[in-house]
């Protein structure tokens, strides 16, 4: 995990909900110096923190790790998975189909040699 993306995320989700950091840790029932450490990278992540907030603010974790935008794109990356593996299973079907046409031809090929 990116670090940088980690406390930048906690500061946008922080502003966004339009809170300072003694109002944020607050509502996460932290102390306020954890949010100013973690918002500068000056702690560990721990994964109660990650936890905490994601339950607090409604986002997820993936959200509060990577950052919005970057959580967006990974979740539309899971419907390329889908259309990939589809797009996977149509070409080797088509490979298949082909394969056995080449079958049916050297058949052919080998059938008029011997005549």
């Amino acid at each position: 995990m990116d670090e940088r993306s980690f406390k930048s995320a906690i500061r946008n989700i922080r502003e966004e909900m339009g809170l300072t950091q003694d109002e944020f840790a607050n509502m996460l029932s932290i102390d306020s110096s954890t949010i100013w450490r973690l918002e500068e990278g000056n702690t560990r992540i721990l994964n109660k923190y990650v936890y905490r907030i994601s339950k607090k603010t409604g986002r997820s974790v993936l959200e509060i790790l990577v950052g919005k935008e970057k959580a967006g794109i990974l979740e539309e990356g899971q419907d390329c998975k889908e259309q990939i593996a589809a797009l996977k299973d149509y070409y080797e079907s088509v490979i298949a189909n082909l394969n056995d046409y080449i079958k049916v031809l050297k058949d052919k090929i080998e059938k008029k040699e011997k005549e």
